[in-house]
């Protein structure tokens, strides 16, 4: 998500869709993701892998799928899925 002054959204929130093409079949635990934040111009700050010098309490972050969700269970190979991302001022 883009959270430029002028995109920021109301309370509400909003969500995305993202689609997916797997690389292996089985079971989906989990999305593991990362975030940048633009200070001010030239200068990005990343929680992705080995792309900051250093890296202390802002990390990479992971939800994990709760159990019973049964679109996690049977992912198969090369078969397009989609991850539906939200946000709003709770969550």
């Amino acid at each position: 998500f883009d959270f430029h002054e002028d995109k920021i959204p109301g309370s509400e929130g909003r969500s995305r869709t993202t689609s997916i093409i797997p690389t292996a079949s089985g079971t989906a635990h989990g999305v593991l993701f990362w975030w940048e934040l633009d200070l001010w111009d030239g200068l990005t700050y990343s929680t992705q892998e080995g792309k900051e010098p250093w890296q202390d309490h802002w990390q990479q972050c992971l939800f994990v799928f709760p159990n019973s969700h049964e679109d996690c269970k049977n992912i198969v190979k090369d078969k397009t899925l989609d991850l539906v991302s939200s946000h709003n001022d709770f969550q």
